[in-house]
Parts: C-alpha cells; sequence; structure tokens
C-alpha cells in the first residue's frame, strides 16, 4: 500500500522520462518548480472538505433515519479521503 501511495505521489511523468536502457521498469522522478502535488488531489481534498461540511450540516439540523445513516457514512468516507491526501502530500515532499 505504501509502495501505491508513493507511486502515486510522483509527479508527471512523459516518455522521455523513463524506460532508460539500463532502468526499463522503474520511472524516474522529475520534481516540478510549483511543487509535486497534483491538481486532481487538492480538488479531491476540497470536495472531502465540503463532504465534512454538509454532513456535519445534516447533524446539527438533527437528520434521522436513512438521512442520519448517510450523513455519517458520507462523513466517514470525507475523513478516510483527508487522510489518505495528507499521506500523499507527506510521501510527496
Amino acid at each position: 500500500m505504501l509502495e501505491l501511495l508513493r507511486f502515486a505521489a510522483r509527479c508527471h511523468v512523459s516518455r522521455r522520462d523513463c524506460c532508460t536502457a539500463d532502468d526499463s521498469w522503474r520511472l524516474r522522478e522529475r520534481r516540478r518548480p510549483g511543487g509535486n502535488t497534483p491538481i486532481g488531489a487538492i480538488g479531491g481534498a476540497g470536495a472531502a472538505v465540503l463532504g465534512i461540511a454538509f454532513g456535519v450540516l445534516a447533524l446539527v439540523s438533527h437528520a434521522w433515519g436513512r438521512w442520519r445513516t448517510v450523513a455519517l457514512a458520507g462523513l466517514a468516507i470525507s475523513i478516510l479521503a483527508l487522510v489518505v491526501f495528507a499521506i500523499f502530500v507527506l510521501l510527496a515532499g
């Protein structure tokens, strides 16, 4: 799992940056000047923050039945997404 997260944390790699004669199965890392975190990861973290906000809003408004269950599930998924994003950023830096 950790190796998969490390692979996902690598920056954009073009064809000329990979598959050299001595290292044909590994991708070489190339850091961009702006950092190593892709825009999609930041957007996913933003969506998770919105999920937490709306989940808390549903719980504060005393949602009941299936709505409460869905709000709690949404909160759990959003928190998990933020934890994965934090690990992603730590491994990328």
